[in-house]
């Protein structure tokens, strides 16, 4: 006589383990995410977990999270006949006419938690990740023969924003919280919904709690 097939931990149940424990891989916690979304038919939470995990490369500004919108100083590297500097903070104000009201002090981080974690790992201590600006190269160009840098000789290298590492640790983390608290909405509507609903529904209306 056959046994029955023992059947192992459902993802939903993965997922709860895996945001209690700090150590547990984000990305795996998203493909989980993503597999529940599918189960569920939930477009909203399949769309995000999958940004997360490829990043918001080519998306709308309107689809990418607030949390992926922190602040950063602008820095120039540039050079002279006499001297190097590298890492001076400058303002927005001081990039060319064209960029106003296109470049600010607020940098979008359109990564997918991968390539986070990676830059967090190579960038040495005490040090910022560049996140080069749009057009940089073209930027250069006209901030070097603007008048108040070509008069002292003076030429741009490079431009970005100095993206402090706990930056991006604090990205992570807001998607860990959000998977904490789909979870949580998750046992919330379990404990006061009816016994005829469907899981379909019960993580769709879980997932709306977080958004």
């Amino acid at each position: 006589m056959t046994e029955p097939a023992r059947q192992g931990p459902q993802p939903v149940d993965q997922l709860e383990q895996g945001v209690l424990d700090d150590t547990a891989p984000l990305a795996g916690l998203l493909r989980l995410a993503l597999i529940i979304g599918g189960h569920a038919a939930s477009q909203p939470l399949k769309q995000w977990a999958l940004n997360e995990l490829e990043g918001y490369g080519g998306k709308s500004a309107s689809s990418i999270p607030d949390y992926r919108r922190p602040r950063a100083p602008i820095q120039a590297d540039s050079h002279s006949l006499t001297w190097q500097r590298h890492g001076e903070t400058i303002s927005a104000l001081h990039l060319p006419d064209i960029t106003r009201g296109t470049i600010s002090e607020e940098v979008t981080i359109p990564y997918g938690v991968g390539q986070l974690q990676n830059l967090i790992e190579r960038t040495p201590p005490g040090q910022a990740v560049h996140l080069s600006l749009p057009g940089a190269a073209e930027l250069r160009t006209l901030m070097s023969a603007m008048e108040k840098y070509r008069s002292r000789t003076i030429v741009i290298d490079d431009l970005y924003w100095a993206v402090s590492p706990s930056v991006l640790h604090g990205i992570l983390d807001q998607v860990r919280t959000r998977l904490t608290q789909f979870v949580a909405e998750l046992r919330w509507v379990r404990l006061f919904s009816s016994d005829d609903q469907g899981q379909a529904v019960r993580l769709n209306v879980a997932w709306s709690g977080v958004g």
